[in-house]
């Protein structure tokens, strides 16, 4: 069986999209327990790691994205 020259054009557009949908879920999820921990136990250690972990998640998308685009443009 012969290999493709190369990956083809659906894939990096699904697995963006997948990883878009799964982080955009683990982020809602992180942002909505931030909110619920601080609202309820305002200053506890849940609201501190609820609130870390979206910061955190935050941090990390954004490198994520960065590291994408710069990738992009040394490929080019």
């Amino acid at each position: 069986m012969k290999r493709l020259p190369q990956t083809p054009s659906w894939l990096p557009i699904t697995l963006h999209l997948a990883h878009g949908l799964i982080a955009g879920g683990v982020g809602y999820m992180a942002a909505y327990a931030a909110v619920i921990y601080t609202h309820t136990e305002p200053g506890s250690m849940r609201s501190s790691i609820a609130i870390l972990s979206s910061a955190g998640l935050i941090v990390f998308e954004i490198a994520f994205f960065a590291y994408l685009i710069l990738r992009r443009r040394r490929m080019r």
